[in-house]
């Protein structure tokens, strides 16, 4: 009962209460350790089987492998029954975000090497334009 007492401290949960499915992804962290749960994100518990999102194929082949172990330690962790599989699902990847290239046209002052004379040429430009 610690260990649980453990995981629900961390938890940033109403007050409201704290269902079986709260407890048993806040148990998941704490089941796996730090590194898989890096990679895993325990999504949630329907019917005694808890889906666990992974990042490829890989992981998801090593977790099953790994299911009865991992079982066992959440098992003693929530209590006998509570979790009676898993389910190892992959996630979403993760899209990083990208700049918006700037296409600019040929512009004739480009070609001046001096930045002063550059200047000095697209201002005196500007004032005949305007």
């Amino acid at each position: 009962m610690q260990r649980a007492a453990k995981v629900l401290s961390k938890m940033k949960l109403s007050k409201a209460g704290v269902s079986g499915d709260h407890i048993a992804v806040a148990a998941w962290s704490q089941a796996v350790g730090k590194t898989i749960a890096k990679r895993t994100r325990a999504v949630g518990l329907f019917d005694g089987t808890l889906v666990v999102n992974v990042e490829d194929v890989l992981w998801e082949r090593n977790l099953h492998l790994l299911r009865s172990q991992i079982l066992g330690k959440l098992n003693e962790i929530l209590g006998t029954g509570k979790v009676r599989n898993l389910r190892f699902a992959l996630a979403a990847p993760k899209i990083e975000p990208q700049r918006e290239e700037i296409v600019r046209a040929y512009d004739e002052a480009d070609s001046i090497a001096d930045l002063i004379l550059r200047r000095i040429y697209i201002q005196s430009r500007k004032r005949s334009i305007a």
